[in-house]
């Protein structure tokens, strides 16, 4: 996965985010399950049994 730091810390208009900026997107982020919530995820029929089944191999835990 190839992460393009340029996008996430430099506004279109050319200026750096600020911290407090950063960390108010990082409060969008999703809890564990709830990936499909997120705005362009791909829902199928199968989505929420495949979820369950991987929150239940995981407990609910994220990692790095």
């Amino acid at each position: 996965m190839f992460i393009n730091f340029d996008e996430i810390l430099v506004q279109e208009n050319g200026q750096v985010r600020s911290f407090a900026e950063l960390v108010g997107e990082a409060l969008n982020f999703h809890k564990p399950g709830e990936n499909y919530k997120t705005e362009g995820y791909v829902v199928t029929p199968k989505t929420m049994e495949l979820m369950k089944e991987h929150l239940k191999q995981t407990g609910g835990q994220v990692n790095p």
